[in-house]
């Protein structure tokens, strides 16, 4: 009877044991979480009180090694100070250098930007002038049409236009949405010394990129001036014959469009080498992480907490600044279509065929190029999630890599490793490598379609 009895008590021990053990496992899981989650807020209160100091310094912690430091000083100095002095420029960022009149001119230089894009998009309407297509020439070749859809052609691109650099201020300027150079830093300390070379030459490689594209896009522009004709008449059904008179006039008015293309180019580039260079540096950190779990380089707790950390930063590139990144490429996707079919356009009797053909090449791969960097970042950051996720499912494959770890700190790092979703947004849409490719096919074959029957025969509605 008395071991009859000793077994019913065992049996009745073992649920409450096991009970007990999944409460032990699920505080450890909690308390590692919240712990790295008032860790990440620590961080970003002090990454947002140093932005305030100056905005164009980063201060380097005094306990990294010479090789680091270098590379880290290297990448502030061609990268992160030409980068702000972008923002500055447009008026996305403060000037805090400067007393008295300049800074009150600096505090209303928003406004001045603001004003000069207004213009610029008015001016392009009185002028039947775009960026991205040639004008339509009459049969005597003195006059152009604007084209029958204005609201469409014009306005609303405009509309959208003048929205993103006010969302971009708001970003940039007011709520600090962004913190490259807090990510950077963070992420040069993390790495490894062989890999910190290649991350500053890349983020270099982004900047230097996004100055060629905004080269090409005033050259571009200048030439559309050319393939617009300064002699030629402008006809508007709402405006007759403005300008007809005065070329002078009209060469003022073009040269104050120019100057707001400049500034909205500027801004399109901003927006893009940010977003690039952070989802640069989101997938170097994953990539870092995987290397420390296969090689056993940290602790359990210490990778957790590596991974909420990068979760919590990529959470913020996908909020405010992935939408601004979305709205502008749906410009650049509008911009390369119309550029496209622009060509179609053209005629053998064109008086400025070549001109006008080469331009709409150009403005083609210009928009082209700059619509399918954030798309590759995007899935460049998915892709690196997903690795990290089947790096960790290795260590039950791997059990002599972590054998001396107790069991339920490798449970956790699985099952939190396997939760967890590193995946970037463009439009609070996740971005996949597979979505890339197969969106790509798709487009280029629906676009080709547009192109082959441009009657629209085959479809009416369009």
């Amino acid at each position: 009877m008395s071991t009859e009895r000793a077994l019913e008590d065992s049996s009745l021990l073992e649920p409450s044991a096991k009970s007990t053990e999944q409460r032990s496992y699920g505080t450890l899981v909690e308390t590692r979480l919240n712990s790295s989650q008032k860790d990440n807020v620590t961080d970003q209160d002090q990454l947002v009180q140093a932005e305030e100091q100056d905005y164009a310094v980063v201060e380097f912690p005094t306990d990294m090694n010479d090789f680091t430091g270098k590379q880290l000083e290297r990448c502030q100095r061609l990268v992160l100070r030409p980068y702000n002095t972008f923002l500055c420029v447009i008026g996305w960022r403060r000037v805090l250098a400067y007393e008295g009149v300049w800074y009150i001119i600096f505090s209303f230089w928003p406004l001045v930007v603001l004003l000069l894009l207004v213009t610029s998009c008015i001016v392009q309407i009185l002028l039947c002038y775009t960026r991205d297509s040639i004008p339509l020439i009459q049969d005597d070749d003195m006059y152009i049409k604007c084209s029958d859809h204005i609201a469409s052609s014009f306005i609303m691109l405009d509309i959208l236009l003048v929205m993103t650099y006010l969302y971009g201020l708001f970003i940039f300027r007011f709520r600090q949405h962004e913190d490259l150079s807090g990510l950077t830093e963070k992420v040069f300390c993390a790495i490894e010394e062989k890999k910190s070379k290649k991350l500053s030459a890349s983020m270099l490689f982004f900047l230097v990129l996004g100055i060629l594209w905004i080269g090409c896009s005033i050259g571009v522009s200048i030439m559309r001036i050319f393939v617009h004709g300064l002699n030629k008449k402008v006809e508007l059904e709402f405006l007759k014959n403005y300008g007809n008179d005065s070329t002078e006039i009209k060469i003022a008015m073009l040269t104050t469009a120019q100057i707001g293309f400049i500034v909205i180019d500027v801004a399109y580039a901003s927006v893009v080498v940010n977003y690039a260079m952070q989802c640069q540096l989101i997938v170097y950190s994953i990539n870092n992480i995987g290397a420390r779990i296969r090689t056993k380089a940290t602790t359990i707790d210490t990778i957790i907490k590596e991974v909420c950390d990068v979760k919590a930063c990529l959470s913020k590139i996908n909020g405010h600044l992935s939408r601004a990144t979305g709205a502008i490429m749906f410009i650049f996707l509008y911009s390369s279509v119309s550029s496209l079919y622009s060509l179609q356009q053209l005629k053998p009797d064109d008086n400025d065929l070549v001109l006008a053909a080469i331009t709409g090449f150009l403005s083609s791969i210009q928009w082209t190029v700059w619509l399918v960097i954030p798309l590759i970042q995007a899935a460049r950051v998915t892709h690196a999630g997903t690795q990290l996720k089947e790096k960790a499912m290795e260590i039950r494959s791997r059990p002599f890599l972590y054998m001396n770890a107790p069991q339920i700190d490798l449970d956790s790092l699985i099952i939190y490793c396997s939760n967890v979703h590193l995946k970037a947004k463009l439009l609070s849409i996740p971005i996949s490598p597979s979505m890339v490719v197969g969106g790509s096919f798709f487009l280029g074959f629906t676009i080709y379609l547009v192109l082959k029957f441009d009657n629209y025969s085959w479809a009416s509605w369009l």
